[in-house]
């Protein structure tokens, strides 16, 4: 099975419309789940819109801290999406939540943002457009078949969590600019 989570704002600079819209082609394989872990203003429009089109999507209301840590860990891939441009105001801190949990990124971003080079340098993810919805189903179906990617990018995501975003890495870069 692959399961993908998302966790965090359910806003409108995410996109989760157009990534159930791309988890809607794969609603035959039932082995491969989108769990969605939060809240915010699209919570309901994207709980219709998931059931009008039967996608694997499964809703999971707010948890404290420790317990979203816990649901996190269980998944294989974090998913971050971002709507066209945002990129360029935003780098999701989900980012980092993910790395430390170990979980690989399914980023679902424009190819020229930061994040996406940085997903791709660092190999801890997989990278499409988040309108591309052929591509996406095609490798989700890819990615349950064949699991060898899994352990070596749980590996990478840990080690990016440590090199990057430790708390040591953290404090320095602050200290730098401060």
């Amino acid at each position: 099975s692959l399961n993908i989570i998302y966790a965090g704002n359910f806003g409108r600079f995410q996109g989760l419309e157009n990534v159930i819209r791309g988890f809607s082609l794969v609603k035959d394989q039932t082995d491969i789940r989108l769990i969605l872990l939060g809240d915010g203003e699209e919570k309901e429009k994207l709980k219709k819109l998931s059931n009008t089109l039967k996608a694997n999507v499964f809703f999971i209301d707010h948890v404290p801290q420790q317990e979203s840590k816990k649901i996190i860990q269980k998944a294989d891939l974090g998913l971050i999406s971002l709507v066209p441009n945002i990129y360029k105001y935003a780098y999701p801190s989900k980012l980092m939540s993910y790395l430390e949990q170990g979980l690989p990124i399914l980023g679902l971003i424009e190819k020229n943002s930061d994040l996406a080079k940085d997903i791709e340098k660092n190999n801890i993810g997989f990278v499409i457009s988040l309108y591309d919805h052929i591509n996406l189903r095609d490798l989700l179906i890819n990615l349950k078949n064949n699991l060898n990617w899994k352990k070596k990018l749980k590996r990478q995501s840990l080690l990016t969590f440590k090199e990057k975003f430790s708390s040591n890495i953290m404090l320095k870069k602050w200290e730098s600019i401060i």
